[in-house]
């Protein structure tokens, strides 16, 4: 890859971030898939904490004619609303404590938290950003937002799992998590590793990692332009000899 003036470079991913960013809010439905059906597989896998974990609000258990709450990634209204990128979790019952079990045996209405996915999934427009600032051939470009998809959807993956327990501890309490296996102190640690540190640094780490010669490049201070070379002086004329030599002479009378 031939070296890339820095101006222009950081000029062109000016312009390709907020298309990027527009591109993943709009089609965060499909964008979204890989790692909320990952998240959701390993949620329904601790029975001890959730009964239950759908994509999208549960449509059988909501009233016919309920406006439901729409989001970033969700821009129409109503039970055609897109909210595949949302987790709605359905806690277990042995889990609750003993004041959520007993109105919901009264009552029947129990908490349905929901976990917004989107927010651990905004590398993606950032790595698709970067990488079409980046001088690539078209398959080594398509390559590269396909290996960042997948980073994105495993970082993406982690933070709404976090999240999840992290939603478990506010409503059930440590104790519901201890029981679940799982310790507080690093569910906590955890939810704050995928939520604020791993989204923004996974997706730059990953693109210097596959453009390192332009990174090297960019990184390359300019170099120095040569010294302007001072003029050289023009040698002495050869003193004269001969008559003229004797002519030019001051012959010393007064």
């Amino acid at each position: 890859m031939s070296a890339v003036p820095m101006r222009r470079f950081f000029l062109a991913a000016v312009l390709w971030l907020p298309a990027m960013f527009f591109i993943w809010v709009y089609w965060s439905s499909v964008f979204m898939l890989p790692s909320s059906l990952a998240a959701q597989s390993v949620l329904r896998g601790q029975p001890a904490l959730f009964a239950d974990v759908w994509r999208g609000f549960p449509r059988h258990l909501i009233d016919p004619g309920a406006t439901l709450p729409t989001g970033p990634g969700a821009p129409t209204e109503g039970r055609t609303a897109r909210d595949d990128h949302l987790l709605v979790l359905r806690f277990s019952e042995q889990a609750m404590p003993a004041p959520m079990r007993a109105e919901k045996q009264a009552t029947g209405e129990e908490p349905l938290p929901v976990v917004n996915t989107m927010k651990y999934g905004y590398g993606l427009a950032l790595i698709w950003g970067l990488v079409m600032a980046t001088p690539l051939t078209t398959r080594r470009r398509l390559a590269q937002m396909l290996a960042g998809w997948l980073a994105v959807s495993v970082v993406q993956a982690f933070g709404a799992v976090t999240g999840a327990w992290v939603v478990a501890l506010q409503f059930l309490g440590a104790d519901a998590l201890r029981g679940a296996g799982l310790a507080p102190e690093l569910v906590a640690l955890a939810y704050q590793l995928g939520y604020l540190i791993l989204p923004a640094v996974v997706p730059v780490v990953l693109w210097m990692l596959m453009n390192r010669r332009l990174v090297e490049d960019l990184a390359r201070p300019a170099a120095a332009e040569p010294a302007a070379a001072s003029p050289v002086p023009a040698p002495p004329a050869p003193a004269a000899s001969g008559p003229e030599a004797t002519r030019n002479e001051p012959d010393g009378r007064g």
